[in-house]
């Protein structure tokens, strides 16, 4: 946290005054169009044009809320037509002067106002700091403007209110927890043997929103409400909505099936039951099914040159690998223990949703690593398992087979996304450290006799780790970039 630029230091210095020229801010508000609205409506069309009308017509010299969003309107459609990735200095941000105005009209307005425009504006300094890469700053913003949301439930504010005020707050509500709230896939502990030394490695990839991905931060409780908010409408047809609407009911699965695999913030116990990734594959595939025309995405690994697409399709597979990562932690231990030819224990624990192999004793007959670094079922014992033992080990490896193969597929489809920075690149990024650690730590290492899976699986991890080099610049990578290129150089692998 210590690397996170203080934003508000430098508000508050002396800022040259804003291009207000016609021409820049047409620009401007194109780009927020484009870049913003397309992925989150937070207003709709009508309410973005009366704001800015207003601004114009009073020469941008009121100040209030509704000016503020004009600001940061400017502001965020600034920085998201910027491909830098990471810039240290607040000055040197696109949109920089705009933000500080907006900043300054904000911090005048009250923090716990029942005012939606000054929730929006709480939001749009959010996710400008997101764009920014200031994980810190964003989280202070987000989470006032969501426990804003809660004040405003729990008061039931919206009882006798318009209805255009019901639909306001509900585009608010669903930007706060479906963009940004996603999955909490816990704490991966894996022992992992590199040598002599037994590196023990806590991978705490928390998903479960934008910034808790890199902060770890505690939630609002703003998802306890989810049931009793309905999701919004308009009455324009906004390329946007359909974007936000299938993210949010991808929300909604994703909630009900990771409480039923058992994830936790604090203490992961997690269950192993096979039905988990099943009945999963069952919504997801109900949920594919029911995506609108503009953006059903196709399952195979070609490019699809459109990154809302793309997202949702990672979204996707993340999804998927966070319900079968389970079933690759007792194989991952196994491969260690087999791999410096340990006593293993005498049988597989049945899978079932009370059961944790993961403090439980391995197999005698379980996997061998092949020369290719994926694991395979060899029996090495005389022990003859029950029938039972058979089917959850058959259909436990199987789970793990697949979280390997859907890690796989998200390494190629991230790559689109990752090629610039975009509103969703910060979460995308922390999804594919995590997916890259997962297939690294299952990789046995690098075999130049071996001319098949090994080098495919080699140039795919060795590809993976070149990309997210490229994110060294940002601060909350270093530490954990450092980390995993050091796994890769102890298992032979090369990148530049």
């Amino acid at each position: 946290m210590a690397n996170i630029s203080d934003m508000r230091q430098h508000v508050n210095l002396p800022q040259p005054n804003p291009n207000l020229s016609d021409p820049h801010l047409g620009h401007l508000q194109q780009s927020f169009a484009e870049h913003v609205l397309k992925w989150f409506p937070l207003f709709d069309p009508e309410t973005a044009s009366q704001h800015l009308r207003h601004a114009r017509d009073t020469g941008y010299r009121q100040t209030g809320a509704s000016l503020c969003v004009v600001f940061l309107i400017f502001t965020n459609g600034a920085i998201s037509a910027d491909n830098s990735l990471y810039l240290r200095s607040p000055h040197d941000l696109p949109g920089f002067v705009y933000y500080a105005r907006a900043v300054s009209m904000l911090e005048r307005l009250p923090i716990t106002s029942k005012d939606l425009t000054t929730l929006q504006c709480r939001l749009l300094v959010g996710l400008y700091l997101l764009f920014a890469m200031r994980s810190l700053e964003a989280w202070t913003n987000i989470t006032q403007a969501s426990q804003n949301c809660v004040l405003f439930l729990k008061e039931n504010t919206c009882r006798d209110a318009s209805q255009e005020y019901r639909e306001a707050f509900r585009r608010i509500y669903w930007y706060v927890i479906a963009p940004f709230k996603q999955i909490r896939c816990g704490l991966l502990h894996v022992t992992v043997e590199l040598g002599s030394n037994i590196l023990s490695r806590r991978i705490c990839y928390v998903l479960e929103t934008e910034l808790e991905a890199c902060l770890d931060m505690p939630t609002s409780g703003i998802r306890t409400f989810q049931a009793v908010v309905p999701l919004p409408g308009s009455r324009y047809e906004e390329e946007g909505m359909y974007f936000l609407l299938a993210i949010s009911s991808l929300r909604t699965v994703m909630v009900d099936v990771l409480d039923a695999v058992g994830y936790r913030s604090a203490t992961p116990i997690v269950s192993y039951n096979p039905a988990v990734p099943l009945e999963l594959r069952r919504q997801l595939d109900e949920w594919y099914c029911h995506l609108p025309g503009p953006l059903r995405f196709r399952l195979d690994s070609n490019m699809l040159f459109d990154s809302r697409k793309a997202y949702l399709r990672c979204a996707y597979h993340a999804l998927i690998i966070a319900a079968t990562w389970p079933f690759v932690m007792p194989l991952s231990q196994a491969s260690a223990h087999s791999a410096q030819e340990r006593p293993k224990p005498s049988h597989w624990p049945t899978v079932g949703p009370t059961s944790n192999p993961f403090q439980e004793s391995m197999p005698q007959n379980v996997q061998q690593r092949t020369k290719s670094g994926h694991g395979t079922p060899t029996p090495t014992s005389v022990h003859l398992p029950t029938d039972a033992e058979i089917h959850d080990v058959a259909t436990g490896r199987a789970a793990a087979q697949t979280c390997l193969d859907t890690c796989r597929s998200y390494l190629i489809d991230a790559e689109e996304i990752l090629m610039q920075r975009s509103v969703i690149s910060h979460l995308v990024v922390h999804q594919y450290f995590a997916f890259t650690m997962i297939l690294l730590l299952d990789f046995s290492g690098v075999d130049p006799q071996d001319g098949g899976a090994n080098v495919k699986e080699t140039r795919r991890l060795e590809r993976a780790l070149h990309n997210l080099r490229h994110w060294s610049v940002a601060p909350f990578m270093a530490e954990s970039l450092n980390e995993i290129m050091r796994i890769a150089r102890a298992k032979g692998l090369r990148f530049v």
